[in-house]
């Protein structure tokens, strides 16, 4: 409820907004192209308007840089759905901390809960991530065709896969072995 990005719109066009900045990131990613265009575009005696503060940022100190750099450049601030965020006030500005908290502190149950479901899921045998595309004879023929010299090219063919992934399978077979890396500054005899 809310992270629509069309009840967003509905609700920054009510509040007077002149221009619109949007992105479908979560707000616990930091790099977002759309935040950096906003904080650049901002001036002094701009109002930024959001709809929560969670779409800006999941996290205490995050919000708190964000704060600074909109006070920095003498920019107001007000939270839509939380209107007693009001950041050129002190009592703005401690509702304002305390809800950055509350979301920093949501958002680290949620990661723990998460966490904690995927460590049942590995009990009960579940396995993340993409499935292999070699079956473990397929990984033992590549590895042996890669030592004996066939041609990536060739590999990349029979097997399907990219060069880079045919070097990450076959990497222990390209590294020297232990006693034969060079130690810097020494001369080997």
């Amino acid at each position: 409820v809310g992270q629509s990005l069309e009840e967003q719109r509905t609700k920054l066009n009510a509040a007077g907004c002149s221009k619109i900045f949007e992105e479908k990131i979560s707000g616990k990613n930091r790099d977002r192209p759309e935040l950096a265009r906003v904080l650049e575009y901002v001036r002094d005696g701009d109002t930024l308007i959001i709809t929560k503060l969670d779409r800006l940022a999941r996290n205490t100190m995050h919000l708190h840089a964000i704060a600074e750099e909109l006070e920095r450049k003498h920019v107001d601030f007000i939270v839509i759905d939380q209107p007693q965020i009001d950041t050129t006030s002190s009592m703005g500005r401690l509702l304002f901390s305390v809800l950055g908290a509350v979301a920093s502190f949501e958002r680290d149950l949620i990661n723990d809960r998460t966490e904690e479901g995927k460590v049942r899921a590995r009990a009960k045998g579940v396995r993340f991530g993409r499935t292999p595309k070699l079956k473990s004879e397929q990984l033992a023929d590549l590895r042996a065709r890669f030592a004996a010299g066939v041609s990536r090219a060739e590999l990349v063919k029979e097997f399907g896969l990219t060069r880079s992934s045919i070097y990450r399978l076959c990497q222990h077979l390209t590294q020297p072995p232990p006693d034969t890396v060079p130690i810097p500054g020494k001369k080997r005899t």
